[in-house]
């Protein structure tokens, strides 16, 4: 059998983990934080709460998508496999950023529903009152 030596008393002690740069942090909200902060009230009914984040949810799709429309290269996908190229393709993104405009709007029209705040008419009177 054999024996085991003792341990080095005179080993270095390891080298302590180079510290990192730290990572800059973003302390600006998404646009969607901002409607869900704008929009959220204290004691919302859950209900209320579900449609204040979809419209959250939609206005941060929707800021994505004006950055692919404004051509923020960072927004748009980058494929690189081996010596290969490969083509990526968007279709309807203006399409999809209308549909989204829309169901924003709408989002948000059903919350002031739900609260009672929106007017029903477009200053307190019908546009074709004038006519």
């Amino acid at each position: 059998m054999t024996t085991r030596k003792p341990a080095n008393q005179a080993a270095k002690p390891a080298n302590a983990p180079v510290k990192r740069a730290a990572r800059k942090q973003t302390a600006s909200k998404t646009p969607g934080q901002k409607l869900i902060d704008d929009l959220s009230e204290p004691g919302d009914p859950f209900s209320l709460r579900i449609l204040i984040e979809q419209a959250g949810h939609a206005a941060d799709y929707l800021a994505r998508m004006n950055a692919l429309l404004n051509g923020d290269r960072e927004a748009w996908l980058q494929v690189k496999i081996g010596t290969e190229t490969t083509e990526v393709v968007v279709n309807n993104v203006l399409i999809q950023q209308r549909a989204q405009s829309e169901q924003l709007r709408k989002l948000i029209a059903a919350v002031h529903a739900r609260r009672g705040k929106a007017p029903s008419k477009p200053n307190g009177a019908s546009p074709l009152e004038k006519y």
